[in-house]
């Protein structure tokens, strides 16, 4: 909610200290990447998407944005492979996120 409502700077620091807490939690690291996402910044949005994958390998949305997120930073053959797991995966229903160029 913070991230939509444009408070990025808060919504990081609240997922940063959370992750602290709880590192095992995939869905803290989508969320700080998407925030990351929001500022801009792919290449740590990249980072936070990998840790998601990797915590959480049944996660279609956290493979798509890592493909999306792989792919804006010039590295088809990476963005390549974590869309197959996405189109793959069970992902409850969730939307993926859409990244704007």
């Amino acid at each position: 909610a913070l991230v939509q409502s444009g408070e990025i700077a808060a919504a990081m620091q609240l997922y940063e200290h959370e992750i602290e807490q709880h590192p095992e939690s995939a869905n803290l690291h989508q969320n700080l990447g998407l925030a990351y996402v929001a500022r801009g910044d792919v290449i740590s949005a990249a980072d936070e998407f990998r840790a998601a994958v990797t915590l959480n390998p049944q996660s279609a949305v956290a493979y798509l944005n890592l493909g999306l997120a792989s792919s804006r930073l010039g590295h088809k053959e990476e963005a390549q492979r974590n869309y197959r797991p996405a189109t793959g995966a069970n992902h409850g229903g969730l939307a993926p996120t859409r990244f704007r160029r």
